[in-house]
């Protein structure tokens, strides 16, 4: 029988610290029991109320169960849930991780807010001051916010966004061993292929919907920017030396009809 409701020690004090510490004293006193199982069975500890209806179950393989129909190694049904290391929990929300109080400086805090579909997981980063930063995944729309608890699309970012990894720049392309295409090769690949050379081809996922890497997409297009700038710069240098041909050529001109 001992073997039988054995049960995890941490477990145990887990659950007799929420019982002291989450539950008013007199009322713990008067109308909440807790003790080993009667019978044999999953539950190896159980917490009810005077009317016997149990309140918090520790099962024998170490699962905490708080409320009716538990699925997982720590379900809690039917009430919210509050994690806060000091102050006051910061608005009615189903789960609720907090620091601190916002009013003792900055507070970190992973909640859910709003009702039933509706509802969103926020990671908010308060400080006294007002300021506030904010991760925003909307249960709705699934779009998601950072800086903004409002996202107008899959992804709304309020702020700068710095990318790192990968070749993101371009400027190999003014290194002296950098194999430039013609003008000629250029224009005969880009119409070829229906897309520039350095410019990733257009792609599509199982649905047909359009799928890119940012990262080459942006590498490519300033690439092809900068190749575009040195064709000009080939271009206005060979404009210059002809515009110079042309001035020789009407001198000379010049110079003959002066001469007859």
């Amino acid at each position: 029988m001992k073997e039988l409701y054995r049960i995890n020690k941490g477990c145990l004090r887990f659950v007799l610290f929420l019982i002291l510490v989450c539950a008013p004293t007199s009322a713990y006193a008067a109308n909440i029991e807790a003790k080993l199982a009667d019978s044999v069975g999953t539950n190896a500890f159980v917490v009810q109320n005077k009317d016997g209806n149990a309140l918090m179950n520790v099962q024998s393989d170490g699962s905490v169960e708080i409320g009716p129909s538990p699925g997982a190694r720590l379900q809690v049904s039917g009430g919210e849930v509050a994690i806060v290391r000091s102050g006051n929990v910061i608005q009615p929300v189903g789960l609720l991780i907090q620091t601190r109080d916002v009013g003792e400086g900055r507070a970190m805090s992973i909640f859910t807010a709003g009702n039933g579909l509706d509802t969103s997981l926020v990671i908010e980063s308060a400080h006294s001051d007002g300021q506030r930063n904010v991760l925003l995944v909307n249960g709705m729309t699934g779009n998601v916010g950072i800086g903004t608890g409002s996202p107008q699309g899959r992804l709304d970012v309020n702020g700068t966004i710095y990318q790192r990894g990968g070749q993101l720049y371009a400027d190999y392309v003014f290194a002296p061993d950098y194999n430039l295409e013609s003008i000629e090769d250029h224009a005969d690949f880009m119409w070829s292929n229906k897309h520039l050379s350095a410019v990733p081809k257009a792609k599509s996922d199982e649905n047909g919907k359009e799928i890119v890497d940012v990262g080459a997409l942006n590498r490519g297009v300033l690439e092809e920017l900068e190749k575009a700038h040195v064709y000009i710069e080939q271009l206005n240098r060979n404009l210059k030396e002809l515009k110079a041909e042309s001035e020789e050529l009407k001198a000379r001109m010049s110079a003959l009809e002066a001469g007859r």
